[in-house]
């Protein structure tokens, strides 16, 4: 299983690209802007220095003309316990698949860095853009920061999400990107095999 398990993500990270979601677009600051006041604006009144990001849609958006994006959050069940010699902050991984098979073709993905789920019901943000088709997304959290990124699997004491822990069967949740509601993903598992 962790074996098939490292090819699907190797393919997450060669085929279909890293999608870092670890920060926005830094604001820019002219030379008459104060250092420090994070307002983005030129104080000779030309408006933003940066345009403020589009903050209206917080729902998966979706265009009846090309590809539209999958956007939700991965949350840590407060039921979901961390190993005993982890934090609950690692890089998080998730792939879109077209179907709960890790021979199916990936049609996306995210990694986000420092995702913090040290926290019972702590939620993590993603979005992954450019997909056509209802997709399936498996999830893991690597805790203790040793996947190889060029080939990224779960060990014992990561989080992922499990319908049953430890049974060897990739569990998944659909998402479909043409629909407005945001994807909730919990993180329900630790990889079997980990301290509690």
């Amino acid at each position: 299983m962790a074996h098939t398990l490292a090819y699907r993500f190797v393919h997450l990270a060669l085929l279909a690209g890293v999608t870092s979601l670890s920060g926005g677009c830094p604001e820019a600051i002219s030379d008459d802007d104060p250092p420090g006041d994070g307002d983005g604006q030129d104080d000779d009144d030309d408006g933003p220095a940066h345009p403020p990001a589009d903050t209206s849609q917080d729902t998966a958006e979706a265009t009846e003309d090309g590809p539209a994006t999958v956007a939700g959050h991965v949350i840590r069940l407060a039921t979901t316990p961390l190993a005993a010699d982890d934090d609950g902050v690692g890089t998080l991984y998730i792939a879109a698949l077209e179907t709960c098979d890790l021979t199916a073709p990936l049609l996306g993905s995210a990694v986000i860095p420092n995702a913090d789920f040290s926290q019972p019901e702590a939620r993590v943000g993603f979005e992954i853009p450019d997909l056509s088709q209802p997709v399936h997304l498996a999830v893991f959290l690597d805790d203790d920061l040793n996947a190889d990124p060029q080939a990224p699997t779960p060990d014992p004491g990561d989080l992922s999400y499990a319908e049953q822990a430890g049974d060897g069967i990739l569990s998944c949740i659909v998402a479909n990107p043409t629909e407005s509601a945001l994807v909730e993903v919990p993180l329900t598992a630790l990889v079997p095999g980990a301290v509690r």
